[in-house]
């Protein structure tokens, strides 16, 4: 058991990108984008989620930081914040 909640989001900083963990009700297309704290976008993709948990790879190169990464699925919006 991971301790998830469905509306959580999981980030993984690696050297060149950022590996997310995200929760689907069903299948659906997702966008992702990631953020610097003064609200400039980084980075955006769209990933195909399948229902139940996903693992997004998103490259990102950015400089040392304090960013935001932000979940739109449908009408349901995620973000959390991460350190890089």
């Amino acid at each position: 058991k991971t301790g998830l909640q469905k509306n959580d989001i999981k980030v993984k900083v690696k050297e060149n990108s950022v590996q997310v963990s995200l929760f689907a009700s069903g299948n659906s297309t997702a966008e992702l984008y990631i953020s610097d704290i003064s609200g400039y976008k980084q980075t955006k993709l769209s990933a195909t989620l399948n229902s139940g948990w996903n693992t997004v790879e998103i490259p990102f190169t950015a400089n040392k930081g304090i960013y935001v990464i932000v979940s739109k699925n449908g009408t349901e919006i995620t973000k959390k914040k991460f350190v890089k």
